[in-house]
């Protein structure tokens, strides 16, 4: 090693002078912390067995009503069909059985899962075999000869001189129930205070069985496969909430033309594509203004108005309706806009664009009533 070079690593300076440049150097400034205002406060993990709780209260109600109306009006709602395969009856009780676990987990903000329904699937027909268990035991004891045929009814004429009775187990009086069914124009049952002559059903009566059970469980899944197809919000863990913000007309009010009348119908239709026209440039405007961000602009074209009254704008062939879809808590969304056709009775939706709306640009957007 030379000596200039053991000389410059040795000299006090050249120390001095690096330590004068680290001290230069200033330290790392702590980051600042961000106040989340938007974010939501965490849930409690006790919502399900709530909503649980609540869906085998309104089921224990509607079962209950049904045994009520069976044994003091001798009216049996659960066998009670529309045309012969629709069980009416059991639908309305399966509606109101299910009503608890519905609007429970619409209130509590619980997403309604594939497991989830499931799990109230099998509640539900535990719960109608239950009430029917109860039903055996609260109206019992049903008895019959030691010589009668499991499931059969009792021949008196051939009743023996010292008979011994038995008891009649649960299956074999939901056996009996089931296959001595009688039909009539009025309403299916197993009583037989119809005024037109019943047709027994003997083991038919298992399908009108089957029929009820399906109405009654399938009613209620539906209706909570309707509360979960609602739009939700993760974050929140909440139901959102949409509502039609305007409409816009999209085309001129319906209008017949005779053959004469050629030329008045040519006329219509070109003023009718000009309407649709400026209603879909003021979608797509809508649409940029979104993208913008652009409150003020979008207020503007919430708030326009037809002409045209709200039950006018329904019964029109087109029509462009606004949607916006919103938690209620964070805020954020998006907006729909679709095109309403109308075909008689039959509206058809065609979507024309569907942009996300950031939680601030909601809370700018005012509210139209």
């Amino acid at each position: 090693m030379s000596g200039s070079q053991f000389d410059d690593q040795n000299n006090p300076a050249n120390e001095q002078e690096e330590v004068y440049d680290a001290q230069a150097v200033p330290p790392p400034s702590p980051v600042a912390t961000i106040q989340l205002d938007l974010a939501p406060v965490a849930k409690s993990t006790n919502r399900r067995p709530i909503v649980i709780a609540c869906g085998l209260f309104t089921t224990a109600l509607a079962l209950l009503g049904v045994f009520a109306l069976e044994k003091y009006a001798e009216f049996d709602l659960m066998l009670f069909f529309v045309r012969l395969i629709l069980p009416a009856g059991a639908m309305i009780a399966g509606a109101v059985a299910a009503s608890g676990y519905a609007l429970m987990s619409y209130w509590l903000g619980v997403k309604i899962r594939r497991e989830f329904l499931w799990l109230v699937c099998g509640l539900l027909l535990a719960s109608y075999f239950a009430a029917h268990y109860v039903s055996y035991l609260t109206t019992g004891p049903y008895q019959a000869y030691a010589s009668t045929p499991w499931g059969e009814r009792i021949d008196e004429s051939q009743a023996p001189a010292n008979p011994s009775i038995r008891d009649r187990g649960f299956l074999e009086v939901y056996h009996l129930k089931s296959t001595n069914m009688t039909w009539s124009d009025r309403r299916s049952s197993s009583s037989s205070r119809d005024k037109t002559a019943p047709t027994q059903l003997g083991s038919w009566g298992y399908a009108f069985i089957l029929l009820g059970i399906v109405g009654f469980v399938g009613t209620g899944l539906l209706i909570l496969k309707a509360v979960g197809a609602g739009e939700y919000c993760d974050l929140c863990e909440q139901y959102m909430k949409a509502k039609v913000r305007c409409t816009w007309p999209a085309s001129l009010p319906a209008k017949k033309f005779k053959k004469k009348d050629a030329a008045e119908e040519l006329a219509y239709n070109a003023e009718s594509e000009q309407v649709n026209k400026m209603a879909m440039e003021r979608a797509e405007e809508l649409k940029k203004r979104i993208s913008a961000g652009d409150a003020n602009g979008i207020n503007q074209l919430l708030v326009e108005k037809s002409t045209l009254s709200a039950k006018q704008l329904k019964a029109l062939p087109m029509r462009i309706e606004v949607k916006q879809c919103k938690c209620g808590k964070c805020h954020s969304g998006w907006i729909l806009s679709q095109v309403a056709i109308r075909a008689g009775d039959k509206i058809q939706y065609v979507e024309i664009s569907k942009v996300e709306v950031a939680p601030v640009l909601a809370r700018a957007i005012e509210t139209v009533a």
